[in-house]
């Protein structure tokens, strides 16, 4: 065998690798060999965790460590491997950790097959790292890259930002998403492989196909997706309100503001004028005068060609001149638009013949499920130091998560009358109800006006 062959485990398959190339192993040199496997997604326990940035890197593992037992449903009784990627907080002064657990036990049955042939697994990847092996060390500065994993048992799509990766979501299987589009799952699978999921591709008449998949897609995936289109079009973002429109936008700025130039314009009482100085002072450029047109051209100058994106909360209490102006703007193929606007609202704007006969993207916001909602919550007590968040049952974030309807604002006025009420309890020792409980939540939700009896 040659020296750089390494053994390829995924799941029960084994095969050989050598330069490039896949072969079938040697019975007699298997044990030689060095070994890799891919972990799929649903053998792993990931959680996500914040620490401050003037930890050692033996202080970070140990910490991460003792969160994943408190936090990461891990069994106290089983052994695991621990792994975790970093990503800055500059502005937090903090570390954001996604952290892996790998079971041993679970590990050793998955690949039992694999393991009676070879003596052991020298490296263990999860799947959605693999995709760095595509690079070569010459990525463009500030290139993000969306891959998307679409298989019969699990879905997701990885994030990659110069060659290194950033983040991840689960996305619903390939059977789900053909019923989702109405079509069967070969036929699904024939078209991806065919035509992906860019509308170009697709001819007039198969279009809808292709919107029916990227609708099927997560928002974020999504307007990533769209922000690396060759043209700028606005993309609007449209939801009920207290879908979280807003807390997306604010978490797309923090996690963009340091690979582009992002603009969040979260009251949208502006005037032209107003919206072109703010526009030229976020350039650190002073602004050439007052003409309207003249401050157009600067602008316009400005931005073209750049990696930006102006985002602007509630936008559809634009004022009707500034709705043609951004659309005006928009017409330039220099800016990127982000525009976040009530459902009922928005879908009437967007049918004016004016914006719906030109070239657009619309990303909409569903409920949160019940454990998008435990996900929010944990890492918001995080946040601030909360430490009894294991008497926060998940049956007690289901019972919140079923009150508010999925509703990302309902869902947090209803906390915090809750936490409001457990203040009070424990400040006047009333010790029936002391403790998170399921009667706590329902006296939570009637103090909120989410439940009236």
């Amino acid at each position: 065998m040659p020296l750089n062959t390494i053994l390829y485990i995924d799941h029960d398959a084994t095969s050989t690798y050598t330069d490039g190339v896949f072969g079938e192993p040697d019975g007699r040199d298997i044990q030689k060999i060095p070994s890799g496997a891919i972990v799929p997604l649903s053998l792993l326990n990931i959680h996500t965790l914040k620490l401050p940035n003037h930890l050692s890197e033996e202080e970070q593992k140990i910490l991460v460590e003792i969160r994943m037992f408190e936090e990461g449903n891990l069994e106290n009784n089983e052994e695991y491997t621990i792994a975790y990627v970093r990503h800055d907080l500059p502005s937090e002064n903090s570390y954001l950790f996604e952290a892996f657990a790998l079971s041993h036990a679970k590990a050793a049955e998955y690949f039992s097959a694999a393991l009676a042939k070879t003596r052991s697994i020298d490296l263990i990847v999860p799947a959605i790292m693999v995709y760095g092996s595509f690079y070569d060390g010459t990525t463009p500065p500030g290139k993000n890259d969306l891959f998307l994993h679409l298989g019969d048992n699990e879905s997701y799509a990885a994030i990659y930002q110069e060659g290194h990766y950033i983040a991840h979501r689960s996305l619903e299987s390939l059977a789900a998403l053909a019923a989702e589009c109405g079509c069967e799952r070969e036929t699904l699978f024939r078209v991806l492989c065919e035509r992906g999921v860019v509308e170009d591709n697709y001819p007039p008449e198969e279009s809808a196909k292709c919107l029916l998949i990227q609708d099927a897609l997560s928002a974020i995936d999504k307007i990533a997706t769209c922000l690396d289109e060759k043209f700028p079009q606005p993309i609007y973002l449209i939801g009920e309100p207290g879908s979280g429109k807003t807390f997306l936008l604010n978490l797309l700025y923090d996690r963009w503001y340091e690979e582009r130039h992002v603009i969040l314009i979260e009251t949208p009482f502006i005037t032209p004028l107003s919206f072109l100085y703010q526009l030229i002072r976020h350039k650190g450029v002073v602004a050439e005068g007052e003409d309207i047109e003249r401050l157009r051209v600067q602008a316009t100058k400005l931005y073209r060609g750049t990696d930006h994106v102006v985002m602007i909360d509630e936008a559809q209490l634009l004022s009707v001149e500034m709705r043609e102006f951004v659309r005006m703007l928009s017409d330039s193929q220099a800016f990127w638009f982000l525009l976040a606007m009530h459902k009922k609202e928005g879908e009437a704007i967007l049918q004016a013949p004016h914006f719906k006969s030109r070239p657009h993207r619309v990303v909409e916001l569903s409920c949160l499920t019940p454990n998008e909602c435990k996900n929010y919550l944990y890492r918001e007590l995080l946040r601030i130091g909360y430490s009894d968040i294991d008497e926060l049952s998940p049956s007690l974030i289901k019972k919140a998560h079923r009150i508010s309807g999925g509703n990302f604002r309902n869902f947090k006025k209803l906390f915090y009358h809750f936490f409001h009420l457990l203040h009070y309890t424990n400040a006047h020792q009333k010790t029936k109800y002391l403790h998170p409980s399921s009667c706590t939540i329902t006296m939570a939700a009637m103090s909120a006006e989410l439940i009236h009896d």
